[in-house]
């Protein structure tokens, strides 16, 4: 009557069997008279009570014990991970869920009943590892195993297992997470980082990186020994634990810079290594941001631009020179285009007309054509040394040659050649010479410097006027001077008289016209001589030409 009516006959037909021996109990639930059913396990016996025979039964309310079942059996079935159950005597499996099948490739009837052993799955070795890391009840927890699956693949797993009671029975439930792909991805991160690390290691650039705090996460054995500490020990620090507070300042602010306008930044830096070396960097900073888009820190690349900006300049300079080369030879064809064609026209044209007079029989005025070709004539021998020996000393081909000379008699012999033409302007020379100054410097470097300094005296000196020949003896050096009574130079001029790129030329006081090029020699001669020229000048009251000689030119 505690039965169902249509489980009425089936709980009969157990009864008999329990009585019989052939079955335990009986799990056909009971209903109380409110008509609740409960899950129920009852047993009988036969016996003796009060003298007769009788059944006894004995029936147990195994409600939460079906709770628990059923939990249990969603746990392990529907649990992603791999469940296994194994009696805890024999570990053979009574229990596998779907995942089992799936990773490690078996069919149910090949499992149940087999050890893992049995079916290849665990080792003895990786069996005894798990157990050293049991603890006293036997319980391990997410311990790292490689078990092998049918087709013989590997799998990377975390193992947990411990020993359960279901019902009065003793089993292993075992839970496998599978971390193939988790190891491969991670190793595979490894190897990347190991190629990486390499890579920067490999880079002969100074590499760095920091958060946005400043402070250095790592660095590349360049920056290492830029900073004179190994990567240890500049990991964790900031600049201002490896810099003087200046350069850390320089270093914080292009940072802080860089990073509020999350672009990347580039500058020119002169750094100085412990050793003293000084170099220059090209330093490339760039923002870098964390797998979900927040702001990480800088990567900073420093390259070595030194040699590049050594050469850089050379090639400027190198230009320079071409450029004022180029100059000087527009200059120099200038020069023999106009300068020179000038004297020439003159000689050829009163040339013509003194041959065309003298045929005439005509000889007046021929004096003055004379002079006027004697005129030219010098004009342009002057003009031909002086561009001679001008394109000697740019080509090269002038051969610096020093010796011992006497300077008094260099400037005695080059006044008395000057007499003549400056007798023709009533213009005196006058020398204040010492007895003897020797000299050791390339005799004709010096006699073009001092013929030109004279010529030009003359010329720019009126008629009737004074020239001065002088020579101060010094400590290191010996000061020579030409100082006339002409027109003098303003001082605009004199800015210009010793450069080619100015083509400065003045008419002299009888008309007379130069090149420019004879003061330029001058100075070129000069300097190859360690020595200094230089002018004084005031316009209408003369002008004073220096140059100087070392004792050891």
């Amino acid at each position: 009557m505690v039965h169902l009516t249509d489980r009425r006959v089936e709980a009969g037909h157990i009864l008999g069997e329990m009585l019989k021996g052939i079955t335990e109990f009986c799990p056909v639930p009971i209903v109380t008279k409110s008509g609740i059913q409960i899950p129920v396990e009852t047993r009988v016996a036969s016996g003796i009570w009060d003298g007769k025979p009788a059944i006894f039964g004995v029936t147990k309310d195994i409600s939460k014990v079906k709770l628990s079942e059923e939990k249990f059996s969603k746990v392990f079935y529907l649990n992603p991970s791999v469940c296994g159950l194994s009696d805890l005597d024999t570990g053979e499996y009574v229990e596998v869920n779907d995942q089992f099948y799936s990773l490690f490739g078996f069919d149910k009837n090949e499992v149940i009943g087999k050890t893992p052993t049995d079916l290849g799955i665990l080792t003895a070795e990786t069996l005894n590892a798990v157990k050293l890391k049991a603890d006293n009840n036997g319980n391990v927890t997410n311990v790292e195993a490689n078990l092998k699956a049918r087709n013989g693949d590997i799998k990377h797993v975390l193992l947990s297992a411990e020993n359960i009671y279901v019902q009065d029975k003793k089993y292993r439930f075992t839970v496998v997470h599978d971390i193939t792909e988790l190891k491969q991805a991670q190793d595979k991160i490894r190897h990347q980082a190991g190629l990486i690390s390499c890579l920067l290691d490999s880079i002969p650039d100074i590499i760095f990186y920091k958060d946005n705090e400043g402070v250095f996460l790592g660095c590349n054995p360049p920056f290492a020994e830029f900073v004179g500490l190994s990567r240890g020990e500049i990991v964790g620090k900031t600049d201002y634990d490896l810099f003087d507070k200046e350069i850390a300042d320089f270093f914080r602010k292009q940072d802080k810079s860089m990073l509020e306008a999350c672009k990347s930044k580039r500058n020119e830096e002169w750094i100085t290594y412990p050793d003293g070396r000084k170099i220059l960097l090209d330093t490339h900073k760039t923002p870098y941001w964390g797998p979900d888009g927040t702001l990480i820190g800088l990567i900073g690349i420093s390259r070595d631009i030194t040699e590049r900006k050594h050469a850089e300049d050379e090639i400027r300079l190198k230009n320079n020179e071409l450029l004022k080369l180029n100059f000087e030879k527009d200059k120099f064809f200038s020069i023999i285009g106009h300068d020179l064609k000038s004297p020439f026209n003159s000689i050829i044209g009163f040339s013509e007309l003194l041959v065309e007079q003298i045929k005439n029989k005509d000889i007046e005025g021929i004096d003055e054509y004379a002079n006027i070709i004697l005129k030219s004539s010098n004009k342009a021998m002057d003009l031909l040394l002086n561009l001679m020996e001008w394109s000697h000393s740019q080509s090269g081909r002038m051969v610096f040659n020093p010796e011992y000379f006497d300077m008094v008699t260099c400037f005695n012999k080059i006044t008395l050649l000057y007499d003549d033409i400056a007798g023709q302007k009533s213009i005196t020379i006058k020398n204040i010479l010492p007895h003897h100054a020797s000299v050791f410097a390339d005799n004709a470097m010096i006699n073009t410097v001092v013929r030109n300094l004279i010529s030009n005296a003359i010329k720019f000196t009126m008629p009737g006027g004074e020239i001065t020949v002088s020579v101060t003896e010094k400590q290191n050096e010996i000061i020579f001077s030409v100082s006339d009574s002409g027109v003098g130079i303003s001082k605009s001029s004199i800015e210009k008289l010793f450069r080619i790129d100015q083509c400065y030329s003045a008419t002299g006081t009888n008309e007379e016209t130069g090149t420019g090029l004879g003061l330029i020699l001058c100075k070129e001669f000069v300097e190859k001589h360690n020595g200094k020229i230089w002018v004084e000048s005031e316009e209408r009251k003369g002008s004073t030409f220096y140059f100087t000689l070392p004792y050891n030119a």
